[in-house]
């Protein structure tokens, strides 16, 4: 598997955008949002907003948000 390394040095899994989907991706273009403004952009509950992010987590392997953020912004998913 390979890597990315944050800003501070810790690796994070590196996946190709192509095994998530289109609504996914999405979600990680907001996911510096709070999750209600996430939930009313794309409108979704807020249950389905869960799921998808758990749907990331498990696809990409990915712990938690931060390095959700971390990997949305070095895909350039997000500024």
């Amino acid at each position: 598997m390979n890597y990315l390394i944050n800003s501070y040095g810790i690796q994070i899994p590196d996946f190709d955008l192509n095994i998530l989907t289109q609504r996914e991706i999405e979600v990680m273009r907001r996911v510096i949002l709070p999750g209600k403004e996430i939930a009313y952009d794309l409108n979704i509950s807020e249950n389905t907003l869960n799921s998808h992010m758990v749907n990331i987590r498990n696809k990409t392997r990915l712990m938690d948000i931060r390095q959700i953020v971390c990997c949305s912004m070095k895909k350039g998913l997000i500024n």
